[in-house]
């Protein structure tokens, strides 16, 4: 907990370090059939070591809306990245405000989760257009970064996205899927065939013997 109020503390602190690393989004397509659900990634490159993260979404909600992929929680929030340690993640602020078009992202991870550094995807955002839209833009107003050390990243922010829909073009992509939630299921449903090999192998020994 100590740790936790830490990077809190840190990442609404008005001392900033050096800037490092690159926050921007990504999506596979920006022309889009009319009305569509898409999805945008927030991504980090080349990041130096951090714990946790400070994001800022801006969007027109004349134009598109966000999508709820947490049913769990009465708000609208977004989907957590695989940047981050998602088992010792924990959640700040998950915020969607539907009435400014804001999103805000609040994340710490918690010991004893490891700092991580480099590549990745810091969370996704699913959206759907409206039936009349036929351009909207996307953009990351906020990127930053706190340490365990007590340090403040504010990273250089890639362009905004714009989006053109219209009823000549294809669906978007289907988001792939978190490998981040599936390796440990797939983890464990080895260990569980592997154990059912095992008592087999020995049922069928026992059996054997018996029959001698």
């Amino acid at each position: 907990m100590k740790q936790l109020t830490m990077i809190f503390l840190l990442l609404n602190s008005l001392m900033v370090a050096a800037s490092q690393g690159k926050a921007y989004l990504y999506s596979p397509e920006l022309d889009i059939r009319a009305g569509s659900e898409f999805y945008v990634d927030i991504m980090l490159k080349d990041a130096p070591e951090v714990y946790g993260s400070q994001i800022a979404l801006q969007f027109d909600t004349k134009q598109v809306t966000v999508l709820d992929k947490n049913e769990k929680e009465a708000a609208v929030q977004i989907e957590h990245g695989d940047f981050f340690d998602s088992a010792r993640l924990y959640t700040l602020k998950n915020a969607v405000d539907l009435k400014t078009g804001t999103i805000d992202y609040i994340v710490s991870q918690v010991a004893p989760a490891k700092s991580v550094a480099g590549d990745g995807r810091v969370a996704r955002v699913f959206f759907k257009a409206n039936e009349a839209t036929s351009t909207t833009n996307i953009e990351l107003k906020q990127a930053d970064f706190g340490t365990k050390q007590g340090e403040k990243y504010t990273f250089e922010i890639g362009e905004s996205l714009q989006f053109n829909f219209d009823n000549t073009f294809a669906d978007a992509p289907q988001a792939p899927a978190d490998h981040s939630i599936l390796l440990p299921i797939t983890i464990v449903a080895g260990f569980v065939l592997l154990f059912a090999i095992v008592l087999f192998l020995k049922s069928k020994k026992g059996n054997t013997m018996a029959n001698a």
